[in-house]
């Protein structure tokens, strides 16, 4: 069964992407530019750069190594292909994150 894990304060998740672990996996945690948090496993679909490293444009992220721009549920069309999810709730000013008990 997969469980909710604290991720941090929400005002940690200002407008630029944040590398955090979440249970045993790399993550990056950002804010969309509507106010969406957002949580994706901290590699690029297309050949594992760190996100973390990348920016925010609007809605997506964009990967600083190629440009290419990962949407916020992980797609990236020019890969092909998408980067791992995780459902995001925010209760009382905190960043809850659901992630696989696999590493998988």
């Amino acid at each position: 069964m997969d469980e909710w894990i604290d991720a941090g304060a929400e005002t940690d998740i200002a407008a630029g992407p944040r590398a955090t672990v979440v249970g045993n996996r790399a993550v990056v945690l950002w804010r969309t530019e509507g106010g969406t948090v957002s949580a994706l496993d901290d590699a690029c679909p297309h050949e594992g750069n760190r996100l973390s490293e990348g920016v925010v444009d609007g809605e997506d992220l964009i990967c600083i190594y190629h440009g290419f721009t990962i949407a916020a549920d992980g797609w990236c069309d020019a890969a092909g292909s998408a980067a791992r999810c995780h459902d995001v709730r925010v209760r009382d000013g905190r960043v809850l994150v659901r992630v696989p008990e696999s590493s998988s």
